[in-house]
């Protein structure tokens, strides 16, 4: 991702702090630091770990450039758009939840592609969406065992996002019925 490297270093001297002690804070190398201070490229897993040291949220650090912000507040938008979804956004990312249930989020593991979405779903109806649509869907080792999908948001069309979230919404409602009280 995209960032703000003119706030990073402002925040870091505003500290006081050298390059070395903000790597050694955020838990990053040194040399990670400095490529991302002078190229403004950051993985998610970084640039979390520095906004943590920093005591700020992510979202601070994003650019005015980055394509993909209207994306993620689509799908906040429309996942909020849906009976009882709370947002449990976060210095993370977005994240929406039903009862205490991710429905989606951020996807933020290293081995995600950037710009993408975690969405809940079904292993049945997951590996449907990998077969028919692999341009839009994907999956890594990390969210394997999960019942998720990750989708490339800059793929996906604003009707589908809206069907995906829905259909998530209710494999979740399924989950929290629980096996005795689903429908047949």
């Amino acid at each position: 991702m995209k960032i703000d490297t003119t706030l990073l270093k402002q925040e870091r001297s505003k500290r006081a702090w050298s390059q070395d002690h903000l790597a050694q804070v955020a838990g990053i190398g040194l040399r990670t630091l400095q490529r991302i201070e002078s190229s403004g490229a950051a993985s998610n897993e970084s640039i979390a770990s520095i906004a943590a040291a920093l005591g700020m949220s992510v979202a601070a650090f994003m650019t005015e450039e980055r394509e993909d912000a209207g994306a993620f507040a689509l799908v906040r938008a429309l996942g909020l758009a849906l009976p009882d979804v709370n947002d449990a956004s976060g210095r993370l990312g977005v994240a929406l939840k039903y009862k205490g249930k991710l429905l989606a989020c951020t996807a933020i593991d290293k081995s995600a592609e950037p710009d993408s979405l975690m969405v809940s779903i079904g292993k049945r109806r997951r590996d449907a969406l990998l077969a028919q649509q692999p341009a839009i869907f994907y999956l890594t080792h990390h969210y394997a065992p999960y019942p998720a999908v990750l989708v490339r948001l800059a793929r996906i069309k604003r009707a589908a996002l809206k069907e995906l979230l829905g259909e998530s919404l209710e494999f979740l409602r399924a989950e929290v019925r629980g096996p005795k009280q689903q429908r047949p």
